[in-house]
This record gives C-alpha cells, sequence and structure tokens, in this order.
C-alpha cells in the first residue's frame, strides 16, 4: 500500500478557484444561515406530519401509518440535531469566553 505525499498547502490552493461573484462569509453567518435552514426544514416537516394525521383515514391504512411513522422518525432526528448543534455551539462559546 502506497501512501501519498503530503503536498503544500500553496500546491493546494492553486487548485482552489472561486466564482467572479463568490463573497467571503463571516462563520457567524454561515451558522446562523444553516440552522435557520435547518428550523425551516423541521418546521416544514411538523406540518407535513400535522397534514397527513388529519387525511380522513389516515390511521387505517398500513402503508399510510408506516409512512408517518418514517416522517415523525424524522422529524424527531431534525429536533435532535439543532438541539445537539445549539448545544456543542453554547460550548464552544463558553470555552473561547474562558480562555
Amino acid at each position: 500500500m502506497s501512501v501519498a505525499p503530503i503536498q503544500p498547502l500553496s500546491s493546494l490552493a492553486e487548485k482552489v478557484t472561486l466564482n467572479e461573484d463568490a463573497t467571503v462569509m463571516p462563520l457567524e453567518d454561515r451558522v446562523m444561515q444553516a440552522m435557520a435552514d435547518t428550523t425551516v426544514e423541521g418546521t416544514k416537516l411538523r406540518g407535513d406530519i400535522l397534514k397527513s394525521i388529519s387525511e380522513p383515514g389516515a390511521l387505517s391504512s398500513p402503508d399510510k401509518l408506516m409512512k408517518l411513522q418514517v416522517m415523525t422518525s424524522n422529524y424527531s432526528l431534525e429536533v435532535s440535531y439543532i438541539s445537539t448543534m445549539a448545544r456543542k455551539a453554547t460550548n464552544v462559546v463558553e470555552t473561547l469566553l474562558k480562555s
């Protein structure tokens, strides 16, 4: 098994190309945008779940129940992810403020 040698950073930087209209976005803005996007997706998923429950016959069909269970599981994972990311971000800020 061969191992590739470590390339100098300058040669790697030459391979990166930016668009003419590319703008630099601060890390804080990226995190805020990602959290906002994730929250919007979670809210949409929650609305879809509530809409599925209110449909006539939704709770009597095994196929619809399975779909509802998958949607509920995905929603639960989204909420858990948002909670974990918020906690981790808080820990990062606390650590930076202590140092």
